[in-house]
């Protein structure tokens, strides 16, 4: 991988070459015109044309590589996200608990927001889960503006409720890995997906995976209606929700949020009798 010097130092060469070839086709494409070059000259300006048009293509190609498709991502809307964070930033009276989980949920809502752009459907769930030894999900939102899951009910009588029901977050919860963790169709017989309840297998068609840090895990879960919704082949996709997941890591990375949280919420990690 090259680093910014060096990217930088190629991209230079490049438009450099670009700009000799450039020269060189105007000064053949007059020879021709004046009658002075021959068929020599008439090949040589064909031949440097293919390869401007080659330069061209290229240069397209390394521009939508590198930089934002402000029609799917616009700046104006990543300012709305950064004032809204730090308004919760700056928020008195707030714990420390109580200002993660608000900066976790301005985040998922702000996927919410954008997701449309990137995935197919037309239902969409945002979620984040902390916890190993007792998962539980802290973060909500979803296409209808809910801020509360269903399951988050189950879970406050039973610890152990997300594990019991074989949620997809609590695998990599046990087994973190960098990757993300997709399953295209929940209803494919090879893949065993574990539905709770029935309206999930209409909700839920696919789901999208992935770990903040292999040590202190917090896993993101991003959700669509209809199957085959993410393009894991789409480096802007990619990017988007590596963007995502580096924002939720940011309040997960110092590992003290499952702490916090436990001294926030003590009744959910007591043992039911």
């Amino acid at each position: 991988m090259l680093d910014r010097w060096q990217m930088n130092t190629v991209f230079i060469v490049f438009i450099f070459i670009v700009v000799v070839l450039a020269l060189s086709e105007a000064y053949l494409v007059i020879q021709v015109a004046q009658g002075d070059g021959g068929w020599v000259s008439a090949a040589t300006a064909f031949i440097t044309l293919l390869f401007l048009s080659a330069a061209g293509k290229t240069f397209l190609d390394i521009s939508r590589k590198n930089f934002l498709d402000t029609s799917k991502l616009p700046v104006s809307v990543l300012k709305e996200l950064a004032a809204e964070m730090a308004k919760i930033v700056s928020k008195p009276g707030l714990s420390e608990v109580a200002k993660r989980l608000e900066l976790m949920h301005a985040i998922l809502n702000f996927a919410r927001s954008r997701m449309p752009d990137w995935a197919k459907g037309n239902h969409f769930e945002f979620c984040v889960f902390i916890d190993r030894e007792f998962p539980v999900m802290v973060a909500y939102t979803d296409s209808a503006l809910q801020s509360r899951n269903r399951s988050m009910s189950q879970r406050e009588s039973n610890r152990t409720y997300y594990r019991e029901k074989m949620y997809e977050a609590v695998k990599l919860l046990d087994g973190p890995q960098s990757q993300f963790h997709y399953i295209n169709d929940t209803e494919s017989s090879e893949i065993n997906y574990s539905f709770v309840r029935d309206e999930q297998r209409v909700q839920i068609r696919s789901s999208l995976l992935a770990c903040t840090d292999t040590d202190t895990p917090a896993i993101l879960v991003i959700s669509s209606n209809q199957r085959d919704a993410f393009s894991l082949a789409d480096p802007d996709f990619n990017s988007f929700v590596r963007y995502l997941l580096e924002m939720i890591h940011l309040q997960t990375a110092d590992g003290k949020l499952e702490e916090l949280y436990r001294n926030e919420r003590p009744e959910l990690f007591l043992e039911v009798r």
